[in-house]
């Protein structure tokens, strides 16, 4: 018998255990069993070909091909991670039965939401409000795809005693949103990808990931020229305080460029307060 949990790496005479945050290799499955397992390394290996191993008490009985993926937005609000993780979902379909739920919990004020988006590419998504919500769907699934910080689908994860695999994207720079949570959320997390190739050398076992852009959503009918003879440094994103857009245009001087932004207003920078912002900081000319 051979159980894979997240405690360290002990041997006992019936039970197997390691480390499920490493990568688990034939070797370390062999050196682990000690010669009571037989493994067939003639089997060609195929591309997206994800088994789920499912234990029933002490016997390794079932092996299950996955087909169902569940991926669970954080909240409605619409930015740059719903963006690219819509843009990764569609590339899924093509392989997985997909689902899509979003934790609808926070207030968005007159921010974009996501709904639209959604409504378009998977117009059957689901609303969650409860714990009960998620916990419904995450057991009818084979693998559970999410980012970001609710407290509400950790708390479903922890309370499934046979909960789905658990992939967690890491979407900021942050070690509040990368690092620290991973740690404290170990038990209930099976990989991790990151966006940020900094926050990969800090969690071990993770993958990198670069953030997608799809390049159709950057065609403008408008072309922009400035003639003064600088060169143009782009932005694409939210205009938030979070994005540092405000410092950007504040130093723009100093940097002695042009400036072409493509984004969304916010409650927190509206086109209002960013108007103000670029005449304040003397740069309307190159923005």
């Amino acid at each position: 018998s051979a159980k894979f949990c997240n405690s360290p790496r002990v041997v006992y005479p019936e039970n197997h255990s390691c480390n499920c945050m490493e990568t688990i290799s034939v070797e370390s499955v062999e050196a682990l069993c000690r010669g009571h397992i037989t493994i067939d390394k003639s089997i060609e290996k195929k591309p997206i070909d994800l088994m789920l191993y499912e234990s029933d008490s002490s016997l390794l009985s079932k092996l299950t091909r996955i087909t169902n993926l569940l991926c669970v937005f954080p909240f409605p609000i619409l930015g740059g991670g719903e963006v690219v993780t819509l843009e990764v979902l569609k590339e899924l379909q093509k392989y997985f039965n997909v689902s899509v739920g979003v934790l609808d919990t926070f207030k968005t004020g007159n921010e974009p939401t996501i709904f639209e988006e959604l409504g378009k590419e998977f117009p059957s998504f689901l609303r969650f409000k409860t714990k009960d919500d998620i916990k419904k769907e995450l057991e009818k699934t084979d693998v559970v795809f999410w980012y970001g910080n609710n407290d509400i689908l950790v708390d479903a994860l922890r309370s499934i005693i046979r909960r789905p695999t658990s992939i967690r994207v890491c979407h900021t720079h942050f070690d509040t949103e990368g690092i620290n949570f991973v740690e404290r959320n170990r038990s209930i997390i099976d990989g991790v990808v990151c966006v940020s190739p900094d926050l990969v050398s800090k969690i071990k076992g993770s993958t990198f990931i670069s953030n997608i852009c799809n390049e159709k959503m950057l065609i403008s009918e408008e072309k922009v020229e400035f003639n003064n003879g600088l060169k143009t440094l782009g932005f694409l994103g939210r205009y938030d305080d979070n994005k540092n857009i405000a410092w950007l245009i504040g130093h723009l001087k100093e940097f002695n460029c042009n400036l072409l932004m493509q984004g969304m207003y916010s409650a927190q920078i509206t086109e209002e307060k960013l108007q103000r912002l670029i005449e304040y900081s003397g740069v309307k000319d190159r923005i």
